[in-house]
């Protein structure tokens, strides 16, 4: 992620530099294996509808090559893009280096982003989290509209993005923020709240390994 979670987490003592793993397109296809979990302390989003290759290209990966899903994720983490195959009709891309909502120093880069996959692919979903500085965030865009948005940054008590209604599944969740980010009114809005929001509304990374789902292969690529 770029900006605001940068620069915040590098003042924890457990930030941790990675380096990029550059996919090479020249290397042999790897064998599909089992999907692996992912979510904590990341973004990822959700393209409804499209193919595995289709997002990739919408988001100009360079390096592209196939990847397992052990592979995959490990190079999310380590600042390549991870785009997954299909699962119930979508498919997800992650990565630590997808942009975040910004803040007062730092750019939303978010939004221009979601508006032009949303605007090629329909509806688009947006899910992130870093807990060690209490920043969560999740959005909703079709066809190149913000339907829905919220982000929180519980180190700054700061609400970043607050846009649209909230969904009935938010409703139901107690998913609502109104007022600020922190409180004893403010519901808690961590890693556990984005994963069940994921669920409700696409897919939960978190939870892919109690899914019995085959093996299968993705794409992993450069930003």
């Amino acid at each position: 992620m770029f900006g605001l979670i940068v620069a915040l987490a590098s003042t924890t003592s457990a930030c941790r530099r990675h380096t990029t793993e550059a996919a090479t397109s020249g290397a042999p296809t790897p064998p599909p294996d089992l999907p692996r979990p992912f979510g904590p302390r990341t973004v990822w989003i959700a393209v409804h509808g499209a193919t595995t290759a289709a997002v990739a290209r919408a988001l100009d990966l360079k390096n592209v090559a196939p990847s397992g899903w052990q592979a995959g994720v490990k190079g999310s983490y380590a600042g390549s893009v991870f785009v997954t195959p299909p699962i119930d009709g979508w498919v997800l891309a992650a990565s630590v280096r997808f942009p975040d909502a910004g803040d007062a120093k730092h750019e939303d880069r978010a939004t221009s982003l979601l508006e032009r996959l949303s605007d090629t692919f329909g509806e688009v979903q947006y899910f992130g989290t870093y807990d060690e500085i209490g920043w969560v965030a999740w959005a909703r865009f079709r066809n190149g509209t913000a339907v829905r948005k919220l982000a929180v940054l519980g180190a700054q008590d700061a609400l970043l993005w607050n846009v649209g209604e909230p969904s009935t599944a938010e409703q139901a969740l107690g998913l609502t923020l109104k007022g600020p980010a922190s409180g004893k009114d403010a519901p808690a809005l961590d890693d556990h709240a984005v994963f069940t929001l994921a669920r409700a509304w696409s897919v939960d990374p978190s939870a892919l390994e109690s899914r019995h789902l085959g093996p299968s292969l993705g794409i992993v690529g450069t930003l």
